[in-house]
């Protein structure tokens, strides 16, 4: 896309960016989880693999009851990516 539509892939990036502002990040502030918390959260989030947001012990990791939550405001982001 960048290399096709600049504005489109600047825009895109701007909603990733809020995304992860607003959906990821007060993650690490309400659990005190760490980047791989996060990566794995989104990961389970989306569905890309049949993976659980766990971490082994004794990482501390998003809670299951997050990831519904995250996959519905992942999917309200960025339709195009679930057609």
């Amino acid at each position: 896309m960048i290399r096709t539509d600049v504005a489109a892939a600047a825009e895109v990036e701007t909603r990733i960016q809020a995304f992860l502002a607003t959906h990821v990040l007060p993650f690490r502030a309400r659990y005190a989880v760490s980047d791989a918390a996060l990566d794995k959260a989104m990961a389970a989030a989306g569905g890309w693999a049949p993976l659980s947001p766990r971490l082994l012990w004794p990482y501390i990791s998003v809670p299951n009851g997050e990831i519904a939550t995250l996959a519905e405001a992942a999917r309200k982001a960025f339709p195009e990516w679930w057609k």
